[in-house]
């Protein structure tokens, strides 16, 4: 009788310390891979430069519970304002901005906690395409923070955020092939799904 009385109380202390299954599925955000979007509007702090709208895609791996790391690829649809003074006219430019961030969330989102905040940083590539001059290019450095919900969803899987990014880069080349650096920002709205 002891016996069975010990059986059952190990029994029950585990099924009492041991998580539920949607809390072990939800510990961390960071447990899997997430894909995502980005739409947003984007500002230059330089004169010879414009800028507009942004769409993007990124994806997202695990490093442990707080950190994760940011793969993102995206295209604007900025304006070159030209040198007029070197006889360059200014016309449209897409600017194609390849990135990686380490972003940090102490309290990534989970079904108990749907809202989190996350912050980071990393650098990028950035291509200018222009229709009627040399196409250029430029590296820099910026930084991220954002704020993200789980949405109530039927297996918690998709996320919606929205989020600041600051760059400080090298502007397009001017009439003496020489490049200064800028900055510039953008807040987006972000979309992202959480793969099984």
């Amino acid at each position: 009788m002891r016996v069975v009385v010990l059986a059952l109380l190990a029994v029950l202390t585990g099924r009492l310390a041991a998580p539920s299954a949607s809390a072990a599925q939800y510990h961390r955000v960071t447990d899997a891979i997430t894909l995502g979007g980005t739409l947003g509007s984007a500002g230059s702090g330089a004169e010879v430069l414009a800028g507009g709208p942004e769409a993007g895609g990124l994806i997202e791996i695990p490093m442990g519970d707080e950190l994760r790391l940011r793969g993102e690829a995206a295209i604007g649809a900025w304006h070159f304002n030209g040198y007029p003074d070197a006889g360059i006219a200014g016309s449209g430019m897409l600017r194609h901005r390849l990135t990686v961030s380490v972003l940090r969330s102490r309290f990534p989102p989970s079904p108990g906690r749907r809202l989190a905040r996350y912050a980071g940083g990393g650098a990028g590539i950035y291509l200018y395409r222009f229709p009627s001059r040399p196409d250029g290019g430029a590296w820099g450095i910026h930084g991220v923070a954002g704020a993200e919900y789980l949405l109530r969803t039927m297996r918690s899987r998709w996320i919606l955020g929205g989020e600041v990014q600051v760059h400080a880069m090298g502007e397009p080349k001017g009439p003496h092939d020489i490049s200064l650096p800028m900055f510039a920002a953008h807040i987006a709205a972000v979309l992202k799904y959480r793969l099984p």
